[in-house]
């Protein structure tokens, strides 16, 4: 669920990207690129979302595995197994994989447990994957922000410059009235 979540926000930010490289592939006139500055401003805020989106699921994550904890210990799994048989193997070991006894044990209680592990191992590499996007947004808009001053400057430069079809006509006009 967590993945699907993740997947789904990143299919988001990337029909975004798609949409603002396309425009600004197309782009010619400065309000082009001023228009296209709208996408980076989506990615950020669609990261944003994100965020929190991801944080809610993967903390309804941690919670459900503090109450699978809570009742393996009232099961009896995390006792170690008797010796029924001759033939028992791993005897002293409780059911459940000892590596998540030393986590368990270290926090007070399954609130501050989930509290603890909520920005770290696969979720803190999710956080850093939506604050690399929002990064990358602000990139981006800095670039647009750049090729639309530029856009506008060629434009403004443009206008300054004489047209050849009136150069023309005023050099024929000049010629036929003798104005030099």
């Amino acid at each position: 669920m967590h993945q699907g979540r993740v997947k789904f926000f990143f299919g988001v930010m990337s029909g975004i990207v798609a949409g603002t490289l396309a425009g600004l592939y197309k782009a010619t006139l400065w309000y082009h690129f001023a228009l296209m500055s709208l996408g980076p401003v989506l990615i950020f805020f669609t990261c944003s979302i994100s965020i929190r989106g991801v944080f809610q699921l993967y903390q309804r994550f941690l919670e459900a595995v503090s109450v699978r904890a809570k009742i393996e210990q009232q099961l009896g799994m995390t006792q170690p197994l008797p010796k029924v048989t001759e033939n028992d193997y791993w005897l002293g070991e409780p059911i459940i994989a000892p590596r998540h006894f030393d986590s368990r044990n270290m926090h007070a209680t399954s609130k501050e447990w989930v509290e603890a592990h909520s920005n770290q191992g696969y979720h803190l590499w999710t956080i850093r994957l939506f604050r690399g996007g929002q990064v990358l947004a602000f990139a981006l808009l800095l670039v647009i922000v750049a090729l639309s001053f530029n856009a506008y400057k060629d434009k403004a430069n443009k206008g300054l410059q004489p047209d050849p079809h009136l150069t023309t006509l005023f050099l024929e006009v000049s010629d036929a009235y003798g104005i030099y």
